[in-house]
This record gives C-alpha cells, sequence and structure tokens, in this order.
C-alpha cells in the first residue's frame, strides 16, 4: 500500500496474495511506478528493496547479541514516527471486518474489490473530514 505523507488518502494497492507471503516479494510484483524523486519509509521487511524513483527510508537494523547507539536509536524513532500514518492508514482499512478477517468468498478478484472499497471508503471518509484540503492530498 501506498498512502500519502499524512496517511489520510491510499493512493495505491497491490494485489491481495493468499498465505503468508514476504513483504519485500509482494512489493517487487506489485511496485507502482514513482514519480521521479519519490520518498517513502518502510519497515525491515522491506530490506533490500530498491523501486526506481524512489528513496525509501528503513530504520537502522540492530546487529545480533548488539545494541543499537544513542544516534541510531534516535534515527529509528524518527522513522517511526513518519511511518505511523502508513499504520493509521492501514487500521482504516482493516477496519471493515471483511479485509481482516478470513474470507471464505472464492470468486477471483472478490478479495481485491473488498480491499479496494475498503480504501475508497477511507478516502471518501477523510476527504469529507477535509484532509484532503488540509494536506495535499
Amino acid at each position: 500500500m501506498v498512502s500519502n505523507v499524512r496517511g489520510t488518502r491510499v493512493a495505491f494497492l497491490g494485489a491481495t496474495a493468499p498465505g503468508s507471503r514476504h513483504d519485500k516479494t509482494q512489493a517487487e510484483a506489485d511496485a507502482p511506478p514513482f514519480p521521479p524523486g519519490s520518498h517513502g519509509a518502510g519497515d525491515l521487511g522491506y530490506q533490500g528493496l530498491d523501486p526506481p524513483n524512489l528513496v525509501l527510508t528503513r530504520p537502522i537494523k540492530t546487529p545480533r547479541g548488539g545494541h543499537l547507539t544513542d544516534d541510531e536509536r534516535a534515527y529509528n524513532r524518527r522513522v517511526a514516527q513518519f511511518r505511523i500514518y502508513v499504520e493509521h492508514a492501514i487500521r482504516g482499512i482493516k477496519i471493515h471486518r471483511v479485509t481482516a478477517d478470513v474470507l471464505r468468498a472464492t470468486k477471483a478478484g472478490f478479495a481485491d474489490l473488498a480491499v479496494e472499497v475498503a480504501a475508497g471508503l477511507f478516502n471518501y471518509k477523510n476527504f469529507r473530514r477535509g484532509f484532503a484540503s488540509a494536506v495535499g492530498s
């Protein structure tokens, strides 16, 4: 999923995938074309992902058996403060139970449609609240 800076608008959704699939693998398969100079943030699940035109900021991984320095911990805190908005957008979609629970509908494309509708409702709700104009969507 790609959202705006404040997490008030979902800009892109990748395809849903059955079972457990690693975030990086799914992102490589579904990566949208980013305009030149785009910036984004991801968690450690996106380590090694390098999409064209996107500068991806990730937290620093704690070394095995080691500790992070105070500067590294402060950096990770800043990255988390930026990423929390995307997590809020994910929550805004998953508040609709059809996207969070096990979906037993087997028709092809129905899971993607359910997530798209939930994202559309999230975007509409925030648009009606006035977030779109305040943040520049």
